[in-house]
């Protein structure tokens, strides 16, 4: 998944659902939506949006998480044993509520979701994504997608 896709999609779809509602409530003209639009977009979802943006250069490795879940706090170690063992991912930890928290919405387009939400991106590229746990580290080293992009540690060196 190409992270620049994603932040289209996510705009478009996120205009359009705005702009039905302020149509349906307020019954305003077209171009006072337009504007209105913008500035909810960039004042909800403009830091999300900026670090979406720097996501688009590295490695990373990013976990968004929720003060005092409990199944984000079992999911840590995967993510500290994967960092540990991938050194060229940099991570990025976030917490849901915060601004850049919403970076979830932009990754997962889908109606309902868990956390924590982790994402290996590389270059733009989202190369792994994962919601309700963080068991797709293992599965990601596993997989075709892995070789080439991460370089795996070997104990002791």
């Amino acid at each position: 998944m190409e992270l620049e896709r994603l932040i289209r999609d996510f705009l478009v779809r996120s205009r359009r659902d705005l702009r039905a509602q302020l149509e349906a409530k307020y019954g305003l003209d077209p171009d006072e939506i337009d504007e209105i639009l913008d500035r909810m977009i960039h004042r909800i979802y403009g830091p999300a949006l900026g670090l979406a943006e720097s996501l688009k250069h590295g490695r990373v490795a990013l976990f968004i998480e929720r003060e005092g879940c409990p199944v984000c706090r079992d999911a840590a170690p995967e993510l500290e044993r994967f960092l540990k063992d991938h050194p060229d991912f940099s991570c990025i930890r976030l917490e849901y509520s915060k601004p850049e928290g919403l970076i979830y919405h932009i990754l997962h387009q889908e109606e309902s979701g868990r956390l924590p939400l982790v994402a290996l991106i590389s270059d733009g590229t989202v190369m792994m994504l994962e919601t309700g746990g963080a068991r797709a580290f293992a599965e990601y080293e596993g997989s075709a997608k892995c070789e080439g992009l991460c370089e795996v540690r070997t104990p002791g060196k």
